[in-house]
Formats: C-alpha cells, structure tokens, sequence
C-alpha cells in the first residue's frame, strides 16, 4: 500500500521490517537494506523501539528521521533526539 502511493509521488519506497530489538544486529541488518537502495529520509512507524532504531539508523546513515507513533501513551520517545540503543546479550 505504501509502496504504491510514493511510486505515483515519484519517490522510490523499500520497507524494511523491524525485528523488535534497537540493537546492533537490527542496525546492521537495516542500514544494510538502506544501502543497496538509498533513501532520502528514514520513517519510522511504531513504538518506543521502532521510533529508537529508526534515529539511530537516520545519525548511521547521516539522513533526517520521520517518526510516526502508533500508540497513545505518556512517554516522550517520539520527541527525544537521544535513542536508546541496547547491546543484545547472547
């Protein structure tokens, strides 16, 4: 669905799914995706998790950030410049 409405506003669109974790691997894993079809903008679309790996995948790749919240609720994730970036124990 999305791909088609930036497709008619000639803009190249690629989703990259978010596997629930802002750590290492998933930044890996996404700005991986990013680079074989560059964006202009990063949109990241979801809670806390998704809005904290989207910021972090935008300063990685030296691109502005869109964070759209799916939820209500009293945190200021959205607003913060600041990520939480968590290192995934193994």
């Amino acid at each position: 669905m999305a791909d088609g409405y930036w497709n008619k506003a000639g803009k190249n669109c690629h989703i990259g799914l978010f596997g629930g974790e802002c750590c290492n691997s998933e930044i890996l894993k996404l700005k991986q995706q990013a680079q074989k079809e560059p964006p202009e903008v990063i949109i990241g679309v979801g809670g806390g998790k998704t809005a904290d790996t989207a910021k972090v995948l935008s300063i990685e790749l030296d691109l502005p950030v869109v964070i759209v919240p799916t939820i209500a609720r009293s945190t200021i994730c959205p607003l913060k410049s600041t990520p939480k970036w968590w290192r995934r124990q193994f």
